[in-house]
């Protein structure tokens, strides 16, 4: 992807000391030119990929069947990266993980902007052991509760009361 995930990935990369970086798009031409992007059908052409990072909503409930690389590509990959963390394991990591490739998704990412909004809001800054602490926790949660449970109605409804009954019952 050429988003905005895309453009922290690619910035991240660069701070860590990556060397060749390459940006896939469905429309390179359109992506950002400081980006470089090419089109999918010239990642096969790549003899070996480091790390593989999904920076588009590709996998993303409810289009979880939905994976935008070819096995070949993820085959030649030594990690894959997919910043979608609903649902925690995409069918890109799945595949990923099915020819014994490391992966990760992108729970932590969501975990840490929300720390640093937090930080941002209050002007009070978080230790490191808080982004593990909260990122271990929400992990934890969202392994045991597979399902997300949203509750919708006019202000007044109830939707705080019955939210609380709901955590409270299934001590989430």
């Amino acid at each position: 992807g050429t988003g905005g995930a895309a453009k922290c990935a690619y910035k991240l990369t660069a701070d860590f000391g990556a060397g060749e970086r390459v940006v896939v798009s469905r429309n390179p031409q359109k992506a950002d030119m400081k980006l470089c992007a090419i089109g999918y059908d010239k990642l096969d052409e790549l003899d070996l990929i480091d790390v593989l990072i999904n920076t588009t909503p590709a996998g993303m409930s409810p289009n979880v069947d939905v994976c935008t690389v070819s096995d070949s590509v993820i085959q030649k990959s030594a990690q894959v990266v997919d910043l979608i963390y609903n649902p925690m394991q995409t069918l890109l990591l799945r595949k990923a993980e099915s020819f014994g490739i490391k992966t990760a998704n992108g729970l932590l990412m969501l975990v840490a902007q929300a720390i640093k909004a937090q930080e941002i809001w209050t002007s009070r800054e978080y230790s490191q052991a808080i982004y593990t602490d909260v990122f271990d926790y929400v992990r934890s949660m969202m392994k045991q509760h597979k399902d997300n449970i949203v509750l919708i109605g006019m202000p007044g409804s109830g939707k705080s009361s019955i939210g609380m009954q709901l955590a409270s019952n299934l001590n989430m």
